[in-house]
């Protein structure tokens, strides 16, 4: 894989969870602790369906290539 896919992936990869965190963090810092709450309790249920179904997920993502060796 070049470096530059390497730093494009990575980085864009990196974003979600870089705002969350940010975001829980700084309304926990300003002793909202409701939103931060809430904003947990919302990224658990986002992320419970697609741990639930990882299995099915990981099989549509990596479906298997004929070889292209076997001519």
């Amino acid at each position: 894989m070049p470096f530059w896919i390497f730093a494009v992936v990575s980085t864009v990869a990196r974003i979600p969870g870089t705002w969350a965190s940010s975001y829980f963090g700084a309304h926990v810092a300003e002793q909202q602790y409701i939103y931060a709450i809430a904003f947990s309790r919302g990224c658990r249920r986002a992320v419970l369906p697609l741990y639930y179904y990882r299995e099915a997920l990981h099989q549509a993502v990596h479906k298997p290539r004929a070889d292209k060796d076997k001519a």
